[in-house]
C-alpha cells in the first residue's frame, strides 16, 4: 500500500518509518508542515530507512528490516 504525504496525517502514530530511495536529507521531510507536526517526529520516534533494503523480499530482507528495528527500537546497553 503507497501512502500519500496528503494522508499521513490519518495515520499519526508513535513511531514513523519512512522508506527513503532518493537518498534525501531527513530534514527534507521532517521540516515537511505535514510530516513534522505527527507525533512520532515530535518525540524524536520517526526514521529514515533504506527503501531497497525494505522492500527486498526474502530472508535478506527481512533480516535488514529486523535489523533496523532492533537498532531503532531497542533500548541498548
Amino acid at each position: 500500500m503507497k501512502l500519500s504525504i496528503e494522508a499521513i496525517g490519518e495515520f499519526d502514530a508513535g513511531i514513523l518509518f519512512i522508506a527513503d530511495a532518493s537518498g534525501k536529507a531527513p530534514s527534507f521531510y521532517f521540516q515537511n508542515p505535514l510530516i513534522k507536526n505527527l507525533e512520532a517526529v515530535k518525540k524524536g520516534r520517526a526514521y529514515i530507512v533504506n527503501q531497497e533494503a525494505w522492500d527486498t523480499q526474502g530472508i535478506s530482507g527481512a533480516n535488514q528490516v529486523l535489523d533496523d528495528l532492533f537498532e531503532y527500537l531497542v533500548d541498548q546497553p
